[in-house]
């Protein structure tokens, strides 16, 4: 049953669409029966009745308005319009359908037929305005003439069918917790509200909150509460139905996101004190201290620490949250190391900084002493040893943390079957055994490899003993003269040297066997290492001297045993070797020809002899040359003339035996010869030939002139054989020759003059 409002709208409706056509339809009703209005002067017949015409020529109008039984503004969906045609249309669907408003509605279904239709609208998101709007030439009635654009009394509802709400959270920029006097909150409506007061929120809390404020409008505002009374929380709540949007619809309670803030007026404190295991004094290269504050803050460094004390910190780092471990090193030497927080470097959460640190145990006292390891022999052991064992001590002056044997390094004889490491705290033993070869091994510890309790590193050992030689081979040596000893000598100590391969103990005079000719009585050693010295003495004659070393009469210093060794020996020579001057092999006295040659015996091999130890008398011609070695020698004189006596002498002191001993002076069994020369020639040719003569084993032939090439001499022996054939170059020349026992015959042709002499031998 429509309502008189409803029925007068539906009325006006059709009034509007018949006053919007009468014109159009009027004007072709004269055209169409030639009425005045048709402009070709026809006559009109009779009046037009509209009831018997069916005339489809006009465009379709339509109009759009509140269903009759929808209420406005509605909580209920779907929202119903009528849209009424002109006349019926087949083709109007929903598609058709335009919707709008700030109910943001997303459907439009479409039912009816002919020329009344309605349009259900639904799918709002929100309260608002829901429109529908139908543009032209969508729909066309049965002779396709489409729709003008509608025309429009009511086609706007008011959507209020979603709930209100409202969501409060902190504000844009509100810290929580927070030290400030205000904080501020933002009540968030779903849509537009007119009358949001400061009554309409609830608030309480710890804090003791006393006032609250609203401001801002729509949807949005700004809760300001105030006048807290000390430390505590702050929470605000809006309960259902306080608050309606623009068609009444009332809020449900508010969706608390963040409707809470704990406002914090108190400044966090801090205590520093000494880190868990932290001692005093301190060996570490790193102290630690510990900073706890009240609370949790922020803004908190290394920077903000300040370092003092007579160590001269100079690094520090810190870590954790809340409760930090302040790390101090750097420390140039001992004495303190302190730190201080000063107030206000760091804030809470609330932006409340910090007092002034209470400082319980804010001091250290570093002792600059570093971790070291010191390796010595173990106790007991030797070295070197023939023991197949070798034992360290390895000590420490702080107790290690983290050490085993991969921190030793092994130098040298590492052929150790068996290595072990024992010990705790301060001192260890390492035992080395089962060697397979001998040699010397060293034991050292690099650097940092080994921590202490306080986390330092080692340094590197001090190696005061950390060498062990393994030796198992017995002592070896060799007896030589002594230095700078003759052999033989004259000395009445006679030294020998006993060069060893390795120190040895327990020798001795005793170890010393003393024998030889030479009847020696005295030892006596000296010297020490790898080289002694035995002299010898009391010798009662020439002769030898040994010494020999007896087996298992001394040991190395690993307790090895020597073997026995040959004797050495030194011939003991006091005995000044005599000299005897003989006529040599061969020498005539008085000799025909020269050189006149001696022998020269020593009766012991002598050194150092040459011609200068000879006194030799004659013509002032004489030369003198001495060949030999050992205790024979031959002396040669050149340089005597006919009939003189040629002598020679050795006096005492001129050389010396290999002992030293100089020599007695000379026994002269024969010492000199008469020279008589040879027969001269000059008779031969006093014009061309100065004279023959021989002389060393040479004829001589002196010329008065230079001779040519053809110049040249033979010599025949008595017998007539030619015994020399030479050509003659020069004005002196020398042709070596056998002297002949008597006559030779000369024959000579100088400048193609031919000569010929018997030269008779005395």
């Amino acid at each position: 049953m429509k309502t008189n409002k409803q029925k007068l709208i539906l009325i006006v409706s059709y009034l509007i669409i018949f006053a919007a056509n009468f014109d159009s339809l009027k004007a072709q009703n004269e055209q169409f029966h030639g009425g005045v209005g048709d402009g070709s002067s026809v006559a009109e017949s009779s009046p037009i009745n509209f009831n018997e015409i069916n005339y489809s020529g006009l465009d379709l109008t339509l109009s759009i308005n509140q269903a009759a039984s929808q209420t406005d503004p509605t909580e209920n969906s779907p929202i119903n319009f009528t849209v009424i045609f002109s006349e019926n249309v087949t083709d109007f669907s929903s598609t058709d359908v335009i919707i709008s408003g700030t109910a943001s509605p997303s459907t439009a279904i479409v039912s009816g037929s002919g020329s009344n239709y309605n349009v259900a609208v639904s799918g709002m998101s929100s309260n608002g305005t829901v429109i529908i709007n139908i543009p032209e030439g969508i729909a066309h009635n049965s002779v396709g003439n489409s729709n003008k654009s509608a025309t429009f009394f009511d086609n706007i509802v008011s959507f209020n069918g979603q709930n209100l709400y409202v969501e409060i959270t902190l504000a844009e920029g509100q810290i929580n917790p927070t030290n400030e006097a205000t904080v501020h909150f933002t009540a968030t409506f779903s849509e537009n509200v007119n009358d949001f007061t400061s009554s309409d929120v609830s608030f309480w809390g710890t804090a003791n909150p006393e006032n609250v404020s609203i401001s801002g409008n729509g949807n949005i505002y700004d809760v300001e509460v105030s006048g807290m009374t000390n430390s505590g929380t702050v929470v605000i709540n809006i309960t259902e139905n306080m608050v309606a949007n623009v068609w009444g619809k009332q809020n449900l309670a508010s969706i608390n996101t963040e409707n809470q803030i704990n406002c914090d007026y108190v400044n966090p404190s801090l205590i520093i004190d000494y880190a868990d295991g932290q001692e005093n004094p301190s060996f570490s290269s790193v102290i630690n201290f510990k900073a706890t504050f009240s609370e949790s803050i922020i803004g908190f460094s290394a920077e903000d620490i300040i370092l003092s004390g007579t160590a001269n910190p100079s690094i520090v780092n810190i870590s954790g949250n809340n409760e930090y471990i302040i790390a101090v090193s750097g420390m140039t030497q001992s004495g303190t190391v302190i730190v201080d927080i000063p107030e206000n470097i760091a804030v809470d959460i609330a932006g409340n900084q910090n007092t002034q640190s209470n400082n319980i145990n804010n001091e250290v006292n570093y002792i600059d002493a570093p971790f070291t390891v010191e390796i010595n022999q173990a106790s007991g052991q030797n070295d070197p040893t023939n023991i197949s064992m070798a034992a360290y001590t390895i000590t420490f002056n702080r107790a290690p943390v983290d050490f085993d044997i991969s921190d030793i390094v092994i130098i040298g004889n590492n052929t150790a079957q068996n290595i072990d490491l024992s010990g705790s705290d301060l001192t260890y033993t390492l035992t080395l055994s089962e060697f397979t070869s001998e040699g010397t091994i060293v034991i050292e510890i690099d650097e940092n490899t080994i921590l202490d309790e306080y986390l330092n590193g080692n340094q590197v050992s001090i190696n005061t003993d950390n060498r062990i030689t393994i030796d198992t081979h017995s002592p070896e040596f060799v007896i030589t003269k002594g230095q700078y000893q003759n052999n033989p000598t004259n000395n009445s100590t006679i030294n020998f040297k006993i060069t060893l391969n390795e120190e040895v103990i327990y020798l001795n005079e005793n170890d010393i066997v003393l024998s030889g000719t030479a009847n020696a009585t005295e030892i006596e050693l000296t010297g020490s290492g790898l080289e002694y010295n035995v002299g010898i003495k009391g010798m009662s004659q020439d002769g030898n001297v040994k010494i020999a070393i007896s087996e298992n009469s001394f040991t190395d210093l690993a307790g090895n045993l020597n073997q026995s060794h040959e004797s050495y020996e030194i011939y003991y020579d006091i005995t000044r070797p005599n000299v005897e001057i003989l006529l040599a092999d061969g020498q005539t006295n008085p000799s025909y020809s020269l050189p006149i040659k001696f022998k020269i015996a020593f009766s012991e091999e002598i050194t150092n002899f040459s011609d200068e130890n000879i006194v030799y008398g004659g013509s002032e011609n004489l030369s003198l040359s001495v060949s030999g070695i050992g205790k024979n020698y031959e002396a040669t004189i050149n340089g005597a003339i006919t009939n003189e006596t040629v002598a020679i002498f050795i006096p005492a002191w001129q050389t010396y035996d290999k002992a030293l001993n100089p020599n007695n002076e000379s026994i002269n069994t024969s010492n000199s010869v008469t020279y008589l020369g040879t027969t001269s020639a000059n008779d031969i040719d006093n014009n061309i030939i100065d004279k023959i003569y021989f002389a060393n084993g040479n004829l001589i032939v002196e010329l008065k002139e230079f001779p040519n090439n053809n110049s040249n001499i033979k010599v025949f022996d008595i017998s007539g054989k030619l015994i020399l054939a030479k050509k003659i170059t020069d004005k002196k020349s020398n042709f070596p020759i056998s002297i002949p026992e008597n006559t030779i015959i000369i024959k000579l042709n100088v400048n193609n003059t031919q000569k010929s002499k018997k030269l008779i031998i005395n």
